[in-house]
């Protein structure tokens, strides 16, 4: 694959209210907000393709209006930002992970936005280890850049072996990973927790998947001390389309394999997101 020219590059974006925008480079660094900013995630496929744009554009208002920042532009803004910021950092063949963070700012006559441009990691479909944590989001269903922050300083005390943490409310339910859905099966049956969660966007098509595949669902996390009786695990996510999860603490599930319906699952994915793609 051809590289980033410029391996992460960062934009920031003024829009005024008649929807111009200015887009400028920026070197500073995107890590650390000391407010709440609203953010949201999504790839590219095939250079400049994405699946689900309209479901991107719709969170990102949604936690933009739960965080109380305010958002003065539209969806085909947005495409057009995004498409310029690609079309300046990347080649024709290079697949890419897009962050798009707003902050809050004094003027609200003004939005401004920073977009980062990450290179998109290699995820090979076979068994990975997650990890567990007692912990609940505030607001599950906002996005908010802060708790990226509060993840990334929990990931920090873990192998880098691990895939994902998991995040187990205190009665023992596996809700959600820090950067994923969860799902695991149990007597013939998906459960993936409903409440407490962020609903990502990668979520609702495995959802319409498991109901085209007449796969019962359970909208209840699985609980932690059941985990020895789960036959199979994954998770999902934008970047990771659906990874099997073979491995949760100490807990070998799936004989450390892929599961049958984890791999039926992933099949239906990798089809339905190249029967959707959209330009950007």
């Amino acid at each position: 694959m051809t590289e980033l020219t410029n391996p992460n590059p960062a934009f920031m974006v003024e829009i005024d209210s008649r929807g111009e925008y200015r887009i400028h480079p920026f070197q500073g660094s995107l890590d650390h907000f000391d407010e709440a900013a609203a953010y949201t995630t999504l790839r590219t496929y095939h250079y400049d393709r994405v699946l689900n744009f309209a479901a991107h554009y719709q969170r990102l208002v949604l936690s933009a209006e739960i965080l109380q920042i305010p958002i003065n532009f539209g969806i085909h803004v947005l495409r057009s930002v995004l498409r310029e910021a690609i079309h300046r950092s990347i080649q024709q063949t290079k697949d890419v992970r897009l962050r798009i963070i707003i902050p809050k700012v004094a003027n609200s006559s003004q939005t401004s936005l920073f977009i980062r441009i990450e290179e998109l990691p290699a995820y090979p479909f076979k068994g990975y280890q997650a990890a567990t944590v007692i912990y609940q989001r505030e607001h599950a269903e906002a996005k908010n850049i802060q708790f990226s922050q509060f993840a990334a300083e929990i990931r920090s005390k873990f192998s880098p072996n691990i895939e994902e943490i998991l995040m187990v409310s205190p009665n023992g339910e596996i809700l959600e990973g820090l950067s994923s859905n969860f799902y695991a099966v149990l007597d013939g049956k998906i459960y993936t927790a409903e409440k407490g969660v962020l609903f990502g966007t990668t979520r609702e098509i495995i959802l319409k998947i498991c109901r085209e595949l007449s796969l019962p669902v359970e909208p209840t996390g699985i609980r932690q001390d059941a985990l020895p009786a789960v036959t199979e695990a994954f998770i999902t996510s934008v970047s990771r389309g659906v990874l099997p999860i073979t491995q949760i603490d100490q807990q070998i599930i799936a004989n450390n394999q892929p599961g049958l319906l984890t791999q039926q699952i992933h099949g239906r994915y990798s089809q339905w997101v190249e029967n959707h793609l959209e330009p950007l």
